[in-house]
């Protein structure tokens, strides 16, 4: 099939790549959907709650903070590299030892 580029010239649509811009390919790439179980961002221990003129803005900081609309998570979604905090804390060891030299 062709399409008409921005010279007025036809090329094939094989050529015409869509750019959604980085933020919207990071959730893209992560399966960033509405969540179906009781896994949330807000729940996430990457996620990071703003606030802004008595408004709470959700951010995630593995896509990374920025002051644009376009990092806004929403807190009932989820993505791939979710981590709840209470199954974090399972994980960690119990006992550390500090070895200091010296």
């Amino acid at each position: 099939m062709k399409s008409v580029n921005l010279f007025g010239e036809l090329q094939d649509e094989k050529y015409i790549k869509e750019f959604n811009g980085y933020f919207q390919n990071w959730k893209n790439k992560n399966n960033y959907k509405k969540s179906d179980d009781n896994r949330k961002c807000k729940d996430c221990k990457y996620c990071a709650k703003n606030m802004y003129h008595n408004k709470s803005y959700y951010k995630c900081e593995l896509m990374g903070i920025s002051h644009s609309e376009a990092s806004d998570i929403r807190a009932n979604h989820v993505c791939n590299k979710y981590a709840c905090l209470s199954e974090i804390e399972k994980i960690k060891p119990k006992d550390i030892k500090v070895v200091r030299n010296g």
